[in-house]
């Protein structure tokens, strides 16, 4: 339906998920808690959510550990600029197409 993409309702893993970062084992929650936080300041260039206003965050881990984590932008933001247009890059080339 198009409704878990850009564009759509929810817009899943917008930065290739964890698949996509190599999946290293310790780092993944860390990459995830990144992504989040520069999706809601604005910052990730070509793969930004439009208007993006909150962030759900899910990983397993060895053990059977599980972590949920919701991420909302604070109000405060709503009329701050982002501070750069493209934060990190996690391997991401600021011109690739996606």
């Amino acid at each position: 339906s198009g409704n878990a993409t850009y564009g759509g309702k929810y817009v899943i893993n917008p930065s290739g998920g964890l698949i996509s970062k190599g999946h290293p084992l310790g780092a993944t929650g860390v990459a995830q808690c990144a992504e989040l936080c520069w999706q809601l300041r604005g910052e990730c260039g070509k793969r930004q959510v439009s208007n993006a206003q909150v962030g759900l965050q899910h990983n397993l881990g060895l053990g059977g550990c599980c972590v949920i984590t919701m991420y909302k932008k604070p109000t405060e933001w709503s009329h701050v600029p982002p501070k750069r247009e493209v934060t990190g890059a996690l391997g991401f080339a600021p011109d690739a197409k996606l």
